[in-house]
């Protein structure tokens, strides 16, 4: 009898993530516990058989492990799950329903038996899906989406929603925040870099095929072994001095999962590929950056990077910046300057968005890339930016005199100012406090068979 099972004939590979942070219960008799958890407890106390119910519910498994002096990292077989003491961030691909992990996440916090922890602050982000009418329960839209966050963590307050990039684009950021980020006790700033890609070279792509199921016209390349593809396919030079935990897939897909080495250090970095031509797509994060610690890390460099291992049609990635006094204005400078970002002449001046987080909690910056062909690139002048009010428009776009975000360029709020906290929250992309640049003609990235 014939299965009526059949293979899906396309896969979505950009996730949703989520970051929880958490904090120790307050004492009835106290305003604040003031309690620190420690780095070797906490939520990195919950029994692996914890864990997997609550993947269960995500619809996702537990592949591997490895951990350092901070945090536990899981590869899962849709992407990635780090547990710190006072911290989870999952991140899922596919149709998979990250959300409905939340509960039971929170429910295992709250009862844990070492010391009862509950959430201080969530960031959720995704880019727009690439076959968003194959969501489901809790991810049907980002309305939907939202709905559900701000049901479980509305009560944090400073909660703002924000949809990043043009509606003529076929890659937004979406982004839900709730909670306070910033401690007081601490000055330094933290950053995270989320790089989606897609249209990925055709033959690069072929590391990443577990069986001899490669496409058509490209040469095969042989799988060995899982670390022989992350080295080969130049995954190791992004992050050279982390321990990696990378898995690849039947027939094809890769993930990996990259811990900071060194000695308390809460650096994490995961990558997840889909190689088919049709549908390709990758993702590399390299998130909790310290920046004092850390203060030689480039983002323009991390993003050549990606780049120039995976040479993608297009490239998009969210820059989010928490905490710091000067930290946010210097580093939203450095990432709109001309020459920030070169990489090797292939690709569009981007396009900016910005966007101040509430109460001074820092901010989050959306850049897109596309590749150019030869003409275009001959005929390119760079990102030329002339004023007209308050607006910075690009003199080589066509389309620079209806610009594609409303431009609304004031400097990051201080203490000082009058304006109310409570006006940000609930904005949309056109309330939003955005800076937006100009960019070459939009193009397609992406054929899907029919």
């Amino acid at each position: 009898m014939q299965s009526e099972l059949y293979p899906s004939p396309h896969f979505e590979g950009v996730e949703k993530r989520i970051e929880i942070n958490f904090r120790v219960a307050a004492d009835d008799s106290k305003k604040d516990s003031g309690e620190i958890i420690p780095v070797a407890g906490g939520l990195r106390c919950l029994p692996r058989a914890a864990l997997d119910v609550c993947m269960t519910a995500a619809e996702c498994e537990i592949v591997s492990v490895r951990s350092n002096d901070m945090f536990d990292a899981y590869v899962l077989s849709e992407s990635s799950l780090f547990v710190f003491a006072d911290k989870i961030v999952l991140k899922t691909c596919g149709t998979t329903r990250l959300l409905s992990a939340v509960d039971p996440i929170l429910e295992l916090a709250a009862l844990n038996e070492h010391v009862k922890l509950f959430p201080s602050s969530v960031r959720f982000t995704r880019s727009t899906y690439l076959f968003p009418e194959e969501q489901r329960e809790h991810h049907v839209s980002f309305a939907d989406e939202c709905e559900f966050l701000e049901s479980r963590f509305g009560h944090l307050g400073s909660n703002s929603s924000y949809v990043m990039g043009s509606n003529f684009d076929d890659a937004q950021w979406h982004v839900y925040v709730a909670g306070d980020f910033v401690e007081e006790e601490k000055i330094g700033a933290s950053l995270s870099v989320e790089c989606c890609m897609t249209s990925l070279n055709r033959e690069h792509s072929q590391h990443f095929f577990r069986e001899n199921l490669q496409e058509k016209g490209v040469l095969a390349i042989p799988f060995v072994s899982s670390s022989k593809t992350t080295h080969d396919s130049g995954i190791r030079s992004i992050f050279e001095t982390f321990s990696i935990d990378d898995y690849v897939f039947e027939p094809c897909g890769y993930s990996m999962n990259g811990l900071n080495q060194e000695e308390f250090s809460g650096e994490f970095s995961t990558v997840h590929i889909t190689p088919e031509d049709e549908f390709s797509y990758a993702s590399v994060e390299h998130s909790n950056i310290d920046l004092k610690a850390n203060s030689a890390f480039s983002v323009s460099k991390f993003v050549e990077k990606c780049v120039n291992v995976f040479q993608p049609g297009k490239i998009t990635f969210a820059v989010t910046c928490h905490g710091g006094q000067n930290t946010p204005n210097a580093l939203f400078s450095s990432l709109v300057s001309k020459d920030s970002f070169t990489l090797g002449g292939m690709y569009s001046s981007p396009t900016v968005c910005f966007q101040q987080l509430p109460k001074e909690q820092g901010f989050v910056a959306y850049l897109t890339f596309v590749k150019t062909d030869v003409e275009e690139r001959e005929q390119r002048e760079g990102l030329v930016i002339s004023t007209a009010g308050d607006k910075f428009v690009s003199s080589h776009d066509p389309r620079s005199v209806t610009p594609m975000c409303v431009l609304d360029v004031r400097p990051l709020r201080s203490s000082s100012d009058s304006e109310s906290d409570d006006s940000l929250r609930h904005s949309s992309s056109s309330e939003a406090s955005f800076v937006s640049y100009g960019r070459e003609e939009a193009r397609s990235t992406m054929e899907v068979a029919n």
